[in-house]
């Protein structure tokens, strides 16, 4: 599994590239699930689906956000789209 692992990263341009000695194969499943999230155009269970998950618990732990991305959400909460119509309030 080495060597396949070794000659596809020799294939794509990343042999000898720093800090890809220690990438695994698993690790681009973390990937593929933290970009589809960032791309905002997926929900969780689409990205579950492609990850071949059965709960979305599980997908969950491979998303990973930067600092950025949470800084970018929350100031995404400041700005009202000009379309919002706001939830009738429910009584009890």
């Amino acid at each position: 599994m080495k060597s396949l692992w070794n000659s596809i990263l020799k294939k794509v341009g990343l042999e000898g590239k720093p800090g890809l000695d220690k990438l695994r194969p698993h690790d681009l499943k973390h990937t593929a699930a933290t970009n589809l999230a960032r791309k905002g155009k997926k929900d969780i269970k689409f990205i579950a689906q492609y990850l071949g998950h059965s709960d979305v618990k599980t997908t969950a732990r491979y998303i990973h956000y930067s600092d950025e991305d949470l800084k970018t959400g929350a100031e995404s909460l400041d700005r009202v789209p000009p379309d919002f119509t706001p939830l009738k309030s429910v009584k009890p």
